[in-house]
């Protein structure tokens, strides 16, 4: 009981005494960014006893600036399901405030921060069943697998978003899930009888309730698909008893997540919808590689231990192949769903955030590391130094991340990319530490910028500084305050510039081709078509230019001496790094690249 009590007594005490990072008073259980929009569920159903936020927003201010839903009713993209879980601390907060003799209109402090520590309490659920996932398939109450489960807690997002930045969905989704991975293993117990009723419905509850802490981890329940397929196997047939345990738990799991439904129906007049828009899934271009590697708030780049804990769990596989691909397949639909959403670096975030639910399989595939690592009794010197360093570097990262968890806040977040996680981490970390945790943040992504240069024919380090900076409008309409841009002028002064290669620098801010051709980096992230205009002028005489667009001839043009214009309009553009290929002689000066396009970006 020690453990447990200290951990809740160390993250109360940052909770209630935390300062945000730029030194100013305000405490960090505040209200800020999306927390606003998940809270004012809150007043407005149990004490305004409608879904109708024009009250609550005039208090929140509405910072996306949401408009008017097709009810009429303020808009709120954002679900009911992290409010429900919250209702019994709300309740607390608002017996309090009534106590005090305050303001009871569910906006005082007392609401406020006792609604919001449901995101600590929840986060150590989280880490209470990873943890008992752990000790019972390591078969041991030792240190590895609590060690493994708090490195991971401290070494990703978790943290960040149980304390400094809570009331987000994501403490209820990494609890809703661990108990359902922990439970739906805990029911596989190797006999021959199907499990259970009440086994089946506990696990539809469990789907329910994950799934309405965020509708994507519907996805989860592909290891409910695995438990009906055990039971099946174990009875031979599916019978009618074992199909209706089946549908049961699926009538259980629809009723957990009918909140949901009936909020829809309530502010956008349907049961179902995507609510920031029917284009705000990109399935057909999921950014599955940037969610996972890139500078701009990738899973690895800025949580390293992750990666640690992956070469783990990929090495799980064949001591425990059913959990270990099972938990694959549950993390892979994660990487899939959160590289298909528009802004697939989830706007100011720390780091991963909506890989919320992949905690578990990262605390196992760590678990799995050092257990393995401390049985092994081969060359005990090796063996005893092998180990000592696995350790540093595990404490290490955790407490790299913690301290940069520490200085980092809703407003001093990187919103547009452009500089490598590494070298962030570097800077916020101090000391020894800092270089550390920003080399093993630089190794993480490193398959990916090799892949980079050798495909665009550029720099290493050039990944970092393109992928996840988009030109043109990035973010979807409607969901932010920030107006759509229609023209971009695109900087091809600086031959320095990571976005242009094969030039080198001319006079007069303008760049020169070192052969015959060069390349533009031109990265997108919109649908529908943009148009170019290219400023540019040959060496000498009158010659033909050819431009191609990802490997598309799109146009040709006459240069001379003097700067003229070649213009196209490009109707197939690709998600992510488009490329502009240009075919002119050596000595071609670029003096100008404007990229236009609709208002609407969808």
């Amino acid at each position: 009981m020690a453990i447990p009590a200290v951990l809740l007594a160390a993250s109360t005490a940052w909770f209630f005494l935390g300062r945000e990072a730029r030194g100013r008073h305000e405490a960090t259980a505040q209200l800020w960014a999306d927390a606003p929009y998940y809270y004012s569920y809150l007043p407005s159903i149990f004490l305004d006893h409608d879904l109708d936020f024009a009250n609550q927003y005039q208090e929140t201010k509405n910072w996306y600036r949401f408009g008017a839903a097709p009810t009429g009713r303020p808009a709120n993209p954002f679900g009911i399901g992290p409010a429900i879980f919250e209702l019994p601390f709300f309740g607390v907060g608002h017996l309090a405030a009534w106590l005090a003799d305050g303001r009871t209109d569910g906006f005082s402090e007392w609401e406020i921060k006792a609604t919001l520590f449901a995101s600590v309490l929840y986060s150590l659920g989280a880490i209470f069943f990873a943890l008992r996932l752990l000790r019972r398939k390591f078969n041991t109450a030792g240190w590895p697998p609590l060690l493994a489960t708090l490195c991971i807690a401290m070494g990703g997002p978790l943290v960040y978003y149980a304390i400094r930045q809570p009331g987000y969905a994501h403490p209820f989704a990494s609890f809703w899930v661990a108990w359902l991975v922990e439970r739906w293993d805990a029911t596989f117990d190797g006999s021959q009888e199907p499990r259970s009723l009440r086994t089946w419905l506990t696990l539809g509850a469990l789907w329910g309730a994950a799934t309405l802490a965020r509708p994507q981890l519907a996805l989860w329940g592909s290891v409910l698909a695995v438990a009906a397929a055990d039971d099946l196997v174990r009875r031979g047939k599916i019978g009618f008893e074992l199909a209706l345990r089946w549908i049961l738990a699926a009538v259980v799991a629809f009723l957990v997540f009918a909140p949901q439904l009936m909020a829809w129906k309530g502010v956008y007049g349907t049961y179902y919808l995507v609510p920031q828009g029917n284009g705000f899934m990109r399935w057909d271009e999921p950014a599955w590689s940037e969610v996972l590697f890139s500078s701009r708030n990738g899973l690895l780049p800025w949580s390293p231990i992750y990666a640690l804990a992956a070469l783990g769990f990929l090495a799980s596989v064949m001591r425990y192949p059913r959990l270990a691909l099972c938990l694959l397949v549950g993390a892979g639909a994660q990487v899939v769903v959160n590289g298909a959403v528009w802004d697939w670096w989830a706007g100011g975030s720390f780091g991963g955030r909506r890989f919320d639910s992949c905690f578990v399989v990262f605390a196992f595939g760590l678990g799995f590391l050092l257990d393995r690592a401390f049985a092994a009794r081969r060359w005990p010197v090796v063996h005893r130094v092998a180990c000592g360093l696995l350790l540093s570097c595990c404490i290490s990262l955790a407490l790299g991340n913690l301290l940069a968890a520490g200085g980092y806040e809703a407003r001093t977040v990187r919103i547009n990319g452009g500089e490598a996680a590494s070298a962030i981490l570097t800077q916020r970390i101090p000391g020894p530490l800092g270089w550390f945790v920003g080399g093993c943040s630089a190794a993480t992504n490193l398959p990916m910028r090799l892949i980079f240069a050798f495909r665009y024919g550029t720099h290493l380090g050039n990944y970092d500084r393109v992928v996840g900076v988009h030109f043109l409008s990035e973010l979807y309409p409607g969901l932010n305050s920030i107006r759509a841009k229609t023209r971009d002028d695109v900087p091809v002064g600086n031959a320095r510039s990571p976005f242009l290669l094969r030039l080198r620098q001319g006079s007069d801010d303008t760049t020169e081709f070192i052969g015959r051709g060069a390349r533009i980096l031109v990265p997108l992230n919109r649908r529908g078509s943009v148009k170019i205009d290219l400023t540019a002028a040959v060496p000498v005489g009158n010659k033909r230019a050819t431009l191609t667009w990802n490997g598309s001839l799109i146009t040709e043009a006459q240069l001379g001496t003097e700067p003229s214009h070649i213009v196209a309009t490009i109707t197939e553009v690709r998600r992510g790094v488009n490329v502009l290929d240009i075919d002119a002689p050596a000595g071609t000066s670029l003096y100008k690249l404007v990229v236009t396009s609709s208002a609407d970006p969808r």
